[in-house]
This record gives C-alpha cells, sequence and structure tokens, in this order.
C-alpha cells in the first residue's frame, strides 16, 4: 500500500529535493529525487522538478509508492539478505 501526504511550506528553500528529504527522514536525498523525477511528487497541483525553488505558502503533495519486491529485506539468524541479491536466490 502506498503513502500519501500533503505539506504546506512555511519557508522559502533553495532545492524541493533537498526541502523534502528533510521532511522525510526515512528516504535518503537520491530516492526523494527519483520520487520526484518520477512524477510521485506534486508542487502547487503541477509537476514537480528536485531543483525547483519553494517558497512559503507552497502547496506539496507525494505519495510514496510500495518498495519493490526486490527492495524488501528477508531477516535471517545470521543476518538481514536483500531479497534481490545473490546469496538469496
Amino acid at each position: 500500500m502506498s503513502q500519501a501526504a500533503q505539506h504546506t511550506v512555511v519557508a522559502d528553500a533553495p532545492r524541493l529535493d533537498q526541502y523534502l528529504a528533510g521532511l522525510l527522514t526515512s528516504e535518503s536525498r537520491s530516492h526523494v529525487q527519483r520520487l520526484i523525477t518520477q512524477g510521485h511528487v506534486r508542487l502547487n497541483d503541477g509537476p514537480a522538478r528536485p531543483g525547483s525553488r519553494l517558497r512559503a505558502g507552497d502547496h506539496l503533495s507525494w505519495e510514496l509508492p510500495p518498495p519493490a519486491p526486490d527492495q524488501v529485506l528477508v531477516q535471517t539468524e545470521a543476518s538481514a539478505v536483500s531479497a534481490g541479491s545473490p546469496r538469496f536466490r
């Protein structure tokens, strides 16, 4: 199941990707950039770009898609192994 959210920008910010990575602390900035370029993030109800400048009052909305099966970690007694790794196959 995907996770959707909305946010109103409270202060000007130089880059959307940096700002959103600060809100989504569990996501890396590179992952946030991918979400933006793949169309999962909207700025003022329109398409967004990672380098978009933000102004106070701008409206952000985003949807975090569910992880792909090869990104899910499998816990074993020895360690956590990525399902996509050669060790798992």
